[in-house]
């Protein structure tokens, strides 16, 4: 990987490691939202997902070629598409919602699976998303509630999906050396 990217205040950046030279990406070069919300990189198709705040979802190549995908933007008219959080997996990337979590493939650029976790699969939104070995951990923002669900389950029914009650809100957490870390 050549570049390094950063998001602040609804921009792009990027530093390229060979020369330091330092650029700013938004529609006039290729970008297709306006205020960028979370980004991450994907190991696995060598990608920057970038997620803007209207649901919009782009993919970068590391040669700055940018890919649209429009399927959750689309779905506007019906239900929040705010990305709350992105996370990238060891098969997809993740993306949490106001209404549960999406998965997203970005070889294909296209949202290949929908999960409503919450008990009669409810809409719950979540805030973030931990993937540890064969575990995906998701966590609601409004609650302290941490649902998990084994990666080997159909995990588009809410059944496989596990409710653990945490001691207090999570404000952030995250994998390190194959441990779930959660911050209350």
């Amino acid at each position: 990987r050549n570049r390094i990217y950063a998001a602040a205040q609804g921009a792009l950046f990027s530093v390229d490691r060979s020369d330091l030279t330092l650029d700013y990406w938004n529609r006039s070069t290729g970008l297709n939202g306006n205020a960028v919300k979370h980004i991450v990189f994907d190991n696995n198709t060598q990608q920057l997902v970038i997620a803007y705040e209207d649901g919009r979802i782009d993919l970068m190549s590391e040669n700055g070629t940018i890919v649209q995908m429009p399927d959750l933007y689309m779905k506007s008219s019906s239900v929040s598409v705010a990305i709350n959080c992105l996370t990238a997996g060891s098969n997809c990337v993740y993306a949490g919602t106001d209404f549960g979590i999406i998965a997203i493939n970005p070889r294909k650029a296209e949202v290949t699976d929908t999960y409503y976790i919450e008990d009669e699969a409810a809409s719950v939104d979540i805030e973030q998303i931990v993937e540890i070995g064969d575990t995906l951990y998701a966590f609601s923002h409004d609650s302290m509630r941490m649902y998990k669900a084994c990666l080997h389950d159909n995990l588009v029914d809410y059944s496989f999906w596990q409710r653990v009650k945490t001691q207090d809100k999570v404000q952030q957490a995250m994998a390190w050396k194959n441990e779930l870390y959660i911050l209350q």
